[in-house]
């Protein structure tokens, strides 16, 4: 209406202060700020790389056959095209006049979106390596190769999937190639992530971060945001080490455990019925002993171990333990000990 571009920023701030005037506490939950900080990243970051490498060559790709759009691009996007015609023109005593330009202008714009794809994956493993750490204790380290192959299937999946639907309504017949389609990338997309899921540097579990790492990152990433829109690519370069550094920081280099030095520290975690003791030696050695548990009688979902005691070691700044011990083989004392033993590697 004001013959403005549309700013994707301010879209995201309207919708987040619409959010919060009608409750405000949701700023605190952990889904108001993975969700709009997933968007800030890709808007802020993501967004401004792209203007500035392979969106102009999306643009240049299209509508290959009409020379006179060469004349509004830039020289270099120009004779990317011209090139694409020529190599066609090689290729047309083999195929036809119109296959080959019409083929390597979708490979083209393919492996441009891949291209994109990638670098908005980095960015936001990269940015969501804070809020992963501090709600979940996870380091994402293989979720890069699992969007590669997920994403893609994804697409497949939503297309072949609405197309099988709509088929079935003429008939089941009609219905059975996309189905089939959709099966095979369902499969391949599940298979993908129990693979990946499977190995051991999948599942890196770190402690909670100290408020400074929280607040360093958290300025990495503004820093990322305002250096991505400058033209300078040093500037550039600067922001996006900013936050790969705070990344590699928060999964590699872990804090130092709250303990006092010379101090023999006894502490009895709540784990209601059975026990879990953690001792700290005056040298700083660490000893559990037992990790509670849930009889099972009482068919409860809840760990122990994983949703009580792993997240209080890693509130301490626990990242492994020296010595677990069990008194005896009891649910309530030792049902809680295999997510420790996974999680600690005592």
């Amino acid at each position: 209406l004001l013959y403005r571009r549309k700013s994707v920023l301010n879209t995201i701030g309207a919708a987040a202060l619409a959010l919060l005037i009608v409750d405000p506490t949701a700023l605190l939950g952990a889904s108001f700020q993975l969700s709009f900080l997933c968007v800030l990243i890709i808007a802020g970051v993501g967004a401004p790389l792209l203007e500035r490498t392979t969106q102009p060559l999306s643009r240049a790709l299209k509508n290959l056959d009409a020379t006179s759009y060469d004349a509004a691009l830039a020289p270099s996007l120009a004779q990317f095209r011209l090139d694409l015609r020529m190599i066609a023109c090689r290729l047309q005593r083999f195929f036809g006049k119109r296959i080959p330009l019409r083929v390597l202008g979708i490979t083209s714009r393919v492996l441009v979106l891949g291209c994109e794809f990638f670098v908005i994956s980095i960015v936001l493993q990269a940015g969501f390596a804070i809020p992963m750490a501090y709600y979940f204790h996870r380091a994402t380290l293989v979720s890069l190769p699992a969007n590669v192959m997920a994403v893609p299937l994804t697409e497949i999946i939503m297309v072949t999937a609405m197309a099988a639907v709509s088929a079935s309504y003429l008939a089941l017949t009609f219905a059975k190639l996309p189905a089939l389609i959709t099966g095979i990338a369902l499969h391949a997309m599940s298979g993908s992530v129990r693979w990946l899921g499977a190995l051991r540097i999948a599942d890196t579990r770190v402690p909670t971060p100290q408020l400074t790492v929280i607040v360093l990152c958290a300025c990495a990433l503004a820093l990322a945001m305002v250096l991505s829109r400058r033209q300078r690519w040093v500037l550039l370069a600067t922001g996006w080490a900013a936050l790969a550094f705070s990344a590699f920081w928060i999964c590699a280099i872990p804090p130092h455990p709250q303990v006092k030095a010379g101090v023999l520290e006894l502490t009895a975690i709540d784990v209601g019925q059975g026990d879990s003791i953690l001792l700290v030696s005056p040298q700083g050695h660490t000893l559990l002993v037992d990790a509670g548990g849930i009889p099972f009688w009482m068919h409860s979902e809840l760990d122990i171990g994983e949703d009580v005691v792993s997240p209080y070691l890693w509130s301490r700044g626990f990242h492994q333990l020296d010595v677990v011990a069990l008194t005896h083989a009891h649910a309530d004392h030792m049902g809680g000990m295999a997510a420790v033993l996974a999680n600690f590697h005592p």
